[in-house]
């Protein structure tokens, strides 16, 4: 059998100069040309590929922010803090060690996997702890006294939990897609905390280095509130991310929109497996505080303004 090398390809025949974008020639065939070419070839191959994101339409796909190279998204990340938003009026310092928050809530099934960098060495941070809570699919928080005229929910402590975070700086947990309430759009809030020790089911001491929001893709939103139970508050207005006072018109900074991808394609009410990177600095301390809870709505809680129809389309 004869080498290809002893073959007489011509540059013609083998195409690499073309893929290259330079002009044929008729030479002989030359190994080392086509060496380089091929690995000129998969270098750029392999670059190209790796900036792909899936896409943000419906029918199962991934709804994802970052649209850059992982290198990149990464570098990003370590140079920008994830801007902080406010705590609300519902936050509540249990900081109760678990990975699963759901206690029975009903609503579609959502693993929520958040990496923390530490911006000031681009490495990921071990141990530290994430702090999530959120209203339930019928717009409401556990453990609170008095929100828009529903029950009270206090010594609750549904959805709402730390989880701390590996060696590879990713803290999951398990919760269910958030509803919505008047004058906001669908969110969780989250804390990071750093310096403390879970001790006995709880996170212990330490400073609170981030205080933050995350938000989803109205596209999904919209697609999941046809759903059980979100179906049932139709006739609640339901605020847009670009109206969102709170969110403020950040949804392309790091940290704030969540890459969501279906458990099944086609089928959302199997749940989403949820991912976001937030940049924090370990050595800061958070400046955003909590307020009272008597609603208003433009503080990042609840309204008491009662429900407003739904316009046309939502």
């Amino acid at each position: 059998m004869r080498k290809l090398s002893d073959l007489p390809i011509t540059c013609t025949s083998c195409k690499i100069c073309p893929a290259q974008g330079c002009s044929v020639r008729a030479h002989d065939y030359n190994p080392e040309l086509v060496a380089n070419a091929l690995s000129t070839n998969r270098r750029t191959f392999l670059a190209g590929s790796a900036g792909v994101i899936a896409l943000t339409a419906l029918g199962g796909r991934v709804y994802a922010q970052e649209t850059t190279t992982t290198d990149s998204s990464t570098a990003a990340v370590c140079t920008t803090l994830t801007p902080e938003r406010t705590e609300g009026p519902y936050y509540i310092d249990d900081l109760l060690l678990r990975d699963d928050i759901t206690e029975g809530k009903e609503g579609i099934p959502l693993e929520l996997s958040v990496t923390v960098i530490d911006v000031t060495t681009c490495e990921p941070m071990a141990d530290a702890a994430v702090d999530i809570w959120h209203c339930d699919a019928l717009g409401d928080y556990s453990g609170i006294t008095g929100q828009n005229g529903n029950d009270d929910t206090g010594g609750q402590t549904w959805l709402r939990g730390v989880q701390l975070t590996g060696t590879d700086g990713v803290a999951t947990i398990t919760t269910i897609y958030p509803g919505w309430y008047v004058s906001r759009a669908i969110h969780i809030h989250m804390k990071v905390h750093v310096g403390g020790t879970a001790d006995d089911g709880t996170y212990i001491g330490g400073t609170t280095a981030h205080t933050g929001q995350f938000f989803i893709d109205d596209e999904l939103n919209d697609a999941v509130a046809q759903l059980d139970p979100y179906n049932t508050r139709l006739d609640v207005y339901r605020t847009r991310n670009d109206e969102d006072n709170v969110l403020n018109g950040a949804l392309t900074e790091p940290g704030f929109l969540l890459t969501m991808t279906p458990n099944v394609e086609g089928d959302y009410t199997q749940g989403f497996k949820a991912t976001v990177t937030v940049g924090i600095d370990p050595s800061a301390e958070s400046t955003e505080g909590g307020m009272d809870n008597s609603g208003g709505g433009n503080n990042g809680g609840p309204g008491n303004s009662g429900d407003r129809p739904s316009p046309p389309g939502n």
